[in-house]
Formats: structure tokens, C-alpha cells, sequence
């Protein structure tokens, strides 16, 4: 069962994530080409990007302001969604 704490965690895994992947492009401290990288990035805010979508057709109604929730699934993902099912439900 998911809960609070476990979706906390995986925001911090997910922004750690974006912290480590931007420095390793920036500062190219391992053999993964740079190209590949970039890739990552653009294939991670595209799925961002639905998620944006999905959450805006699930949730558009329930709060006052899209922009924030837009801007946090931008950089954690599903997670931030989950979080919103997961306080809907307590």
C-alpha cells in the first residue's frame, strides 16, 4: 500500500534523478555518451508531459490552480500525481 512517506521518497529519488543527470551532462564524469543523455531528458519530459495531460483530465476540476501540480509533474512525475490519489483516498 502506498502512503505518504513511500511517495516522498520518490520524489526525492525522481529530483535526485534530474540533479545527477543534468551534472553528469554538464561535467561528463562517466562513458555514457552526452547524446544519449539528452535523449533521456527529452524522452523523460515528453511521459511528463502526459502525465500532465492525464492529470489535467482526472483532476481539472478539483483544484484551483493547474499551474503548480503542472510544474511538480514536470520535475517528480507520477509521483505527484499518486500522491493527490493517494490524500484523495485517506
Amino acid at each position: 500500500m502506498l502512503n505518504q512517506k513511500i511517495l516522498l521518497g520518490a520524489k526525492y529519488v525522481v529530483g535526485a534523478t534530474w540533479i545527477l543527470g543534468l551534472l553528469e551532462i554538464y561535467f561528463q564524469v562517466t562513458a555514457i555518451p552526452t547524446l544519449w543523455l539528452w535523449w533521456l531528458v527529452v524522452v523523460s519530459l515528453v511521459l511528463h508531459f502526459l502525465q500532465c495531460i492525464y492529470f489535467y483530465k482526472k483532476y481539472a476540476n478539483q483544484v484551483d490552480s493547474l499551474a503548480p501540480h503542472f510544474f511538480q509533474i514536470m520535475l517528480f512525475g507520477m509521483a505527484h500525481v499518486l500522491t493527490l490519489q493517494v490524500s484523495d483516498e485517506q
